[in-house]
């Protein structure tokens, strides 16, 4: 189980840095980043989680605009849109989810509602963000370890 695990997060993260446009050569910070688009689905939580400790250590509090992904570094930030309406916040990420199917970020209650988001609960919306840190050892390990995940496919 562990093993398929394994597998299904190094294809999660070949498809972030596929879907931002990274190559390897960037994730591995050979050279400068570039900044990336995409649309897709996100959702946002609250409730039993407040109070609680996110991924990267922190108290959670649905107040901050934060937002949880499942392989993007802690600290990164995004801009995020809602093409609907227009309404746009800048988001850090500070913990690990969504784990349900189809959807790419889940945002504080904040975000959501900055973004005109609560009633319906799941919106696309657009992602915008750049590679700002060097990735850590770990981290280059696995985008190659992905590389070849992927290949193999």
């Amino acid at each position: 189980m562990r093993n398929v695990r394994g597998v299904a997060k190094a294809i999660g993260l070949a498809a972030l840095f596929i879907s931002m446009g990274l190559s390897a050569s960037q994730a591995r910070g050979n050279k400068p980043p570039d900044c990336a688009s995409i649309e897709a689905k996100a959702s946002f939580y609250a409730g039993n989680f407040i109070g609680r400790r996110t991924a990267n250590g922190e108290i959670f509090t649905s107040r901050e605009m934060t937002a949880a992904h499942k392989t993007l570094p802690f600290g990164t930030r995004l801009k995020v849109t809602n093409p609907d309406n227009g309404q746009m916040v800048e988001v850090v990420i500070n913990d690990r989810g969504p784990y349900i199917k189809g959807r790419t970020l889940d945002l504080s209650l904040a975000a959501a509602e900055a973004l005109g988001m609560v009633d319906k609960g799941v919106a696309r919306l657009r992602i915008e963000g750049c590679q700002t840190k060097t990735p850590s050892r770990y981290e280059t390990l696995f985008a190659e370890a992905v590389q070849l995940v992927v290949a193999a496919q």
